[in-house]
């Protein structure tokens, strides 16, 4: 069930993520098109990379952005690789007639969430899928691709040997090639099929027919893949009758029939699947009061794996949240961050996540106080620490504290810099309804300015639109201070 997807969920909103300065793109070029991109990959002779990724809604797109692609030393990668992005918008949003290309790329990839990177060679072929990697710097990113790059002529050396070969030799060299590639197009679970007897099927069958009374082994090996392949699909198939229940949003539907499935499954792996589920279908169908006592149940079944435990109790608190026991979530959160030492990025991250859930749905103190614990726990001056003070300021903001907002807006830039619309546009709104007129013409004047340095017709819809609410926004300020300090 593609949406179930653990590669890329659908995060709450956090104001952080409105921090990026398009000013200060490196010179990295992306195109937008896979069959542009292959085009110009035949003529360059270089490798292909694609990303597939969904600006403004998937965190780990967002992360993976921020950290490697947009930092000027990924810019070296544009030596081997020409660069494709897929901006993956939800359905509503996709540009007209783009749809069905759109889908057409993601299945013929086998993509099963976001963000996915896929390396192919210039006929398309993949030969490697990675991601978003923690902890991973951009000269350690590229590393990464290189290793991928070199399996490739590993395999492409075999190939070109096999060209010269006959009979058994022939098959050893093409498995040989395969064995190079084949560990990274990623496991039956993550594919949701085996990529590489989707991808190198030919080569496959070529293999078990130089090799057809096994005295290689060969046949064998592929044999038992396909097989391992049949046994999947036929254990999956239960499981991709949820997808009909997703696409139109029948969530209750949905638990109906893992409620009615369930008792007939006997593997462990599957019912834990099942039961997972079904607690975020009943989230999905605001079921809160049930989804709490349900998630409560299963995370007692499930204690022993840490990360299971650690998800399961976020969803609780979620549960609770929306339930508006608040007081329980904070102490799920608080809980969470005792249990990690201090100054570790583990501490960090929970310290972040209570931030993103309280600012989302409690608007008191208890969410300012969360700003303020998350930013006290970070180095002043950090790109985390900047980040921190923008959540505070528009936390401040969306409860009306407008010259405590203008303060911590004020922080920012002075630390950062006067570099990007988006802040300097919610620090004028701020001084506009603090009555600061003076300050906010000028804030309105720099915005301007700053608005100007962006392109002005950007390829992403996504782009288009941010700088077309940039613009409004700006426009709409201007007005209402007009008529403010109109006399009469």
């Amino acid at each position: 069930m593609k949406t179930l997807s653990v590669i890329c969920l659908t995060v709450i909103f956090s104001p952080a993520a409105l921090l990026a300065d398009e000013s200060e793109k490196p010179a990295i070029h992306w195109v937008r098109n896979i069959d542009e991109g292959l085009k110009l990959a035949r003529e360059q002779k270089k490798d292909v990379l694609i990303n597939f990724t969904g600006h403004g809604w998937c965190h780990y797109c967002t992360l993976l952005d921020e950290e490697i692609f947009s930092k000027p030393e990924f810019a070296a990668a544009q030596k081997d690789f020409i660069l494709v992005e897929l901006d993956y918008p939800s359905a509503e949003d996709y540009p007209e007639g783009l749809q069905d290309l759109y889908e057409g790329w993601k299945k013929k990839y086998l993509i099963t969430g976001n963000p996915i990177v896929v390396l192919t060679d210039e006929s398309g072929t993949p030969y490697a899928y990675t991601g978003y990697i923690s902890k991973i710097s951009p000269k350690g990113y590229l590393r990464h691709l290189s290793y991928y790059a070199a399996r490739k002529k590993v395999r492409d050396r075999y190939l070109a040997a096999a060209q010269q070969q006959t009979g058994l030799e022939r098959a050893q060299s093409l498995h040989r090639a395969l064995s190079a590639v084949g560990p990274n197009l990623g496991s039956l679970k993550k594919r949701e099929t085996d990529a590489l007897i989707v991808f190198y099927s030919n080569i496959i069958d070529e293999i078990c027919k130089l090799d057809s009374e096994d005295k290689a082994g060969l046949r064998m090996i592929y044999k038992s893949r396909r097989q391992k392949l049949d046994d999947y699909v036929n254990r999956e198939h239960l499981y991709k009758e949820l997808d009909k229940y997703d696409s139109e949003k029948r969530y209750n539907d949905a638990i109906t029939y893992i409620d009615k499935t369930l008792p007939s499954i006997s593997d462990p792996e599957m019912r834990k699947r099942f039961k997972l589920a079904r607690r975020v279908y009943l989230e999905w169908a605001e079921r809160n009061a049930e989804g709490l006592e349900y998630t409560k149940a299963i995370l007692e079944e499930f204690k022993d794996n840490a990360e299971d435990a650690k998800w399961l109790e976020d969803r609780i608190a979620f549960h609770l949240c929306h339930l508006k026991r608040f007081d329980e979530a904070i102490a799920i959160y608080d809980k969470q961050i005792a249990s990690h030492p201090v100054g570790s990025s583990e501490r960090l991250k929970a310290l972040d996540w209570k931030v993103q859930m309280l600012s989302s749905y409690l608007n008191d103190d208890r969410s300012l106080a969360a700003c303020r614990e998350y930013r006290d726990a970070i180095e002043p001056g950090s790109q985390k620490w900047e980040g921190a003070t923008f959540s505070w300021a528009y936390e401040l903001e969306e409860q009306g504290k407008y010259q405590a907002a203008i303060e911590k807006y004020e922080e920012y830039i002075k630390t950062r810099g006067a570099t990007s619309p988006r802040i300097t546009i919610r620090l004028s709104k701020c001084q506009v309804a603090a009555k600061r007129f003076d300050d906010a013409r000028q804030s309105l004047d720099l915005t301007d300015t700053l608005i100007k340095k962006l392109p002005q017709n950007p390829e992403v819809k996504s782009d288009r639109e941010s700088l077309r609410e940039l613009r409004e926004e700006s426009n709409r300020l201007r007005k209402e201070l007009e008529q403010t300090t109109t006399p009469g």
